[in-house]
């Protein structure tokens, strides 16, 4: 694909996380919000009509139905952000349906030649590497469809720290015994959940506990064998410890499975800790078994006499802020396979290109487009 394929002139500004890109040939538009007569939503536009494209979801999956509705809660926000004339449709890569090939059919019934793949994952690993851009590459074969681009995963970007940080602080919002638990066991966990509020609200509540309460974190990550991906789960925790408006006297990140500690070591150290209260959280996109089995894990503690008070912080949720985020990932993702330079009459891609087997995944979480001269 060449470069310059959704026209020449950009000139990128960002406005309420809303796309601005100045085409200056484009006519006035009267379907958007404009800044100085200039359309917020012309990549997305110009993506849908130019090049035929639509974007493809992809979620890990879980049995867990309030998990699985998470994602596709999150598909219609993603959804109502963009115009109307472009399809996006979510998938799972694993344990339920919409199927990624179930999910490319239908974006094949609606004209969809380029597709652009966003998974919907914390960090870049082997899911993200292989397993995706494998289930699409063969769910395209048959159908003449190709990849433009896929976006990178969450990361330690500053808004996944900022979602971080607004789930730990809605934990004090439930000061009762039970903690924050989505389960039913806090009456007012659900609306914590689907409201949040914002960081200045969230720390206000954190002001009312009595400032002698020392305060340890317990993170808890999915777990990998990639050790990059852990790196970052880790480097996230650290950063969450020092961004911190809250005075966080002991922390330790712990993992489900594919790293140390485990969960029972993480919650057995958070007990010997000198803290009064211990905030429990899974850095996790939605619900799921785990998020089950923390919480189970957690109330024994209880159960068992703690003298320490544990709360559990939700997980990331179906939350708007998230939709925007992805979102802005696949802006760059597009951005950057059609405003680069062709290498060879190909394409430099932001993650990878799923139609070449040639390019390799991005080993981090980083914006660098791969070279496939250098890159092997």
């Amino acid at each position: 694909m060449p470069s310059g394929v959704l026209g020449d002139g950009w000139a990128e500004k960002s406005f309420n996380n809303r796309v601005c890109t100045n085409l200056p040939r484009l006519r006035k538009c009267r379907n958007h919000r404009l800044e100085n007569d200039i359309c917020f939503e012309p990549l997305w536009s110009d993506f849908a009509t130019r090049l035929q494209g639509g974007i493809l979801v992809v979620g890990h999956g879980t049995r867990n139905a309030s998990g699985a509705s998470e994602l596709l809660e999150l598909v219609q926000s993603m959804k109502a952000r963009l115009p109307d004339c472009l399809p996006i449709e979510a998938s799972f890569l694993e344990l339920a349906n919409p199927t990624i090939d179930e999910a490319v059919e239908k974006l094949n019934s609606k004209n969809c030649q380029n597709l652009l793949v966003i998974p919907i994952l914390l960090f870049t690993a082997a899911h993200a590497r292989e397993d995706i851009p494998d289930a699409v590459i063969e769910a395209l074969k048959s159908r003449g469809m190709k990849t433009l681009a896929q976006s990178t995963s969450l990361g330690t970007d500053e808004s996944a720290l900022k979602l971080s940080e607004e789930r730990f602080l809605s934990s004090f919002r439930c000061q009762n015994a039970a903690g924050c638990l989505k389960a039913g066991a806090c009456d007012v966990a659900d609306s914590c959940i689907a409201n949040p509020g914002t960081l200045e609200q969230l720390s206000s509540s954190y002001l009312e506990i009595p400032s002698q309460v020392r305060i340890g974190l317990a993170m808890v990550g999915r777990g990998t064998s990639d050790d990059e991906a852990r790196g970052h789960m880790i480097r996230l925790s650290k950063m969450r410890v020092d961004s911190s408006p809250v005075n966080i006297h002991w922390s330790q990140t712990g993992f489900f499975a594919g790293g140390t500690p485990n969960v029972s070591q993480l919650l057995e150290a958070a007990e010997e800790s000198d803290c009064d209260w211990i905030v429990v959280q899974p850095h996790l996109l939605f619900e799921g078994h785990l998020s089950v089995q923390l919480r189970s894990m957690v109330d024994k503690l209880r159960k068992a006499g703690s003298k320490k008070r544990w709360l559990v912080a939700p997980t990331l949720g179906a939350d708007p802020k998230l939709a925007d985020t992805f979102l802005e990932l696949g802006r760059k993702a597009m951005l950057s396979a059609t405003k680069s330079s062709s290498i060879d009459n190909r394409p430099i891609v932001f993650f990878r290109s799923v139609n070449e087997r040639h390019f390799r995944g991005v080993k981090g979480d980083t914006d660098c487009p791969i070279d496939p001269k250098t890159d092997s």
